[in-house]
């Protein structure tokens, strides 16, 4: 859920992304192992052989549970100035 505070603003929309973006790979992962059951999904996941295509990106995850994931880093400005987000 997106705060508040920033519901409606560029961040608020980013942080949406990222959240939709979670739960596509969650979905991918339960269609991969072919069910809901949570270990199933973890191991499926974790085989080394789970793979997805995003919207950010192609993501291939690792033995560990890892992805080769891009980090995303934001920051708000307002006027040139730095706005803190607690």
């Amino acid at each position: 859920m997106v705060p508040p505070l920033l519901s409606g603003t560029k961040l608020g929309r980013f942080t949406s992304t990222l959240q939709f973006y979670s739960i596509l790979v969650a979905v991918k992962a339960v269609e991969y192992a072919g069910t809901s059951d949570r270990a199933a999904v973890a191991e499926a996941a974790r085989s080394g052989h789970f793979e997805v295509d995003t919207f950010l990106g192609h993501l291939k995850f690792n033995k560990d549970g890892n992805a080769n994931v891009v980090p995303y880093y934001v920051q708000v400005q307002e006027g040139g100035k730095l706005i803190p987000v607690e």
